[in-house]
């Protein structure tokens, strides 16, 4: 993973566009039988129209853990 990482930031430092891995999966309400409470809060706020804006992607950059 820390191979990966240092790739994918050199990559995006020299104008490559960023790779975004999902936070969680376009359909997930077989996930959310299962998941935590702060998981299904977290779902139903940034997944919804109550919750979504445009410039905020559902994803986060691999090197960023």
């Amino acid at each position: 993973m820390l191979d990966q990482a240092g790739a994918l930031r050199t990559a995006e430092a020299r104008g490559a566009a960023p790779q975004l891995e999902a936070w969680v999966p376009d359909n997930a309400e077989e996930l959310l039988d299962t998941a935590t409470r702060k998981f299904r809060e977290t779902f139903d706020f940034y997944c919804t129209p109550r919750g979504y804006h445009p410039r905020a992607n559902q994803g986060f950059r691999p090197h960023s853990r």
